[in-house]
């Protein structure tokens, strides 16, 4: 992976000599506006701004009556975001999709709209304002401000939970070619996706592997979709749907069993739980795949530090290294053999029984 932590340094490098080159007011003001960027992507997503322009830019006043917005705060919003960058501006009033807007439409294979309303949503929002007293008291903000736990909140807004689930679905469609090249799951028979969702990691893994079987295993709201994305991916076949909770059990008869962006959501005490279910159902040639972002040993490397920070404000968990994660296994009876890195932030860390 020398390549890939050459690029992440370049870029990095890139951001730090732009915000050096600056007054150091100016880039911490900027920094610190970055929020307003977040927001002004949210809206446009959740009115589905760029869905209308998928045919061709159209005037503010089309847009506004197709959106159900007041024209003149579309307009301001739009101006904003072009004057960025994101949309193209074709005259006075009217707007285009450009390539950095693409994504933003429903139906783009790429798409990660419903993960901007989740970033900008206003649950998450509120929990980030806490962020001050998180620090503090060293305790997360997301029970402190509702009472509860965020699946308890989606259970409660399900539009929210929704998107929040829709967006895990568009995150795995991104990175699904690194992770298939990272790790040889040809070697299984049977895999199961541990808090799975919809199946879209799943559902890639199966696809590119004709002889492999798996299990889809989460609560009956995260499934809801599955039965759509397995037969699009034409696996459903070869998929068996099993509704639960791991804090309660897993399924057994599988060599291995995934868990993404699964663990990074607990804190070592949260985790111990999960894993204790997971053992019974493990023989010594079964592989433990969490897949979550690594956290570079020291100071170098790329650094999932604001991630790390969503994970602390919501549930208490955390992004973690290699060290880290061998830890946490070793205290719950898994040894963690090897950690397979992706270009992207995701890497898959393999465990078994210790």
């Amino acid at each position: 992976m020398v390549l890939v932590d050459a690029v992440r340094a370049v870029g990095s490098a890139l951001n730090g000599t732009s915000r050096r080159l600056a007054p150091p007011p100016a880039s911490l003001l900027d920094a610190a506006s970055g929020f307003w960027r977040t927001h002004a992507l949210g809206a446009v997503a959740r009115l589905g701004v760029a869905d209308q322009l998928a045919d061709g830019p159209r005037d503010v006043a089309t847009l506004a009556a197709a959106t159900a917005a007041d024209e003149d705060s579309l307009f301001r919003v739009l101006r904003a975001l072009a004057a960025d960058g994101i949309f193209r501006r074709t005259g006075p009033r009217t707007f285009a999709l450009n390539a950095l807007a693409e994504p933003l439409r429903s139906d783009h294979p790429r798409s990660v709209r419903h993960t901007l309303i989740q970033i900008s949503s206003g649950w998450n929002q509120r929990i980030w304002s806490d962020l001050t007293a998180t620090v503090t008291e060293g305790r997360p903000a997301f029970p402190r401000q509702y009472g509860g736990f965020l699946w308890d909140y989606f259970a409660e807004h399900p539009e929210e939970g929704e998107h929040f689930h829709r967006s895990m679905r568009e995150l795995s469609r991104l990175d699904m070619p690194q992770i298939l090249a990272a790790h040889d799951f040809g070697r299984y028979e049977r895999i199961a996706d541990v808090g799975g969702g919809s199946g879209q990691l799943l559902a890639g893994i199966l696809a590119a592997h004709p002889h492999l079987r798996g299990v889809l295993y989460d609560l009956p709201a995260a499934t809801a979709d599955a039965p759509a994305v397995l037969g699009a991916a034409g696996v459903a076949e070869r998929v068996e749907l099993v509704n639960g909770s791991f804090y309660d059990h897993v399924p057994p008869g599988c060599d291995a069993y995934l868990m993404r962006n699964i663990v990074h959501g607990l804190t070592d005490e949260q985790a111990r739980p999960v894993l204790d279910r997971l053992r019974p159902a493990f023989t010594p040639r079964t592989r433990l795949l969490v897949l979550d972002c690594l956290v570079p040993e020291g100071s170098g490397g790329n650094h999932p530090g604001f991630l790390d920070l969503q994970m602390m404000v919501g549930s208490g968990g955390r992004e973690r290294s290699a060290a880290e994660m061998a830890a946490l296994f070793a205290a719950n009876g898994f040894h963690l053999v090897e950690v397979r890195r992706t270009p992207g932030p995701t890497a898959i860390f393999v465990g078994r029984l210790a």
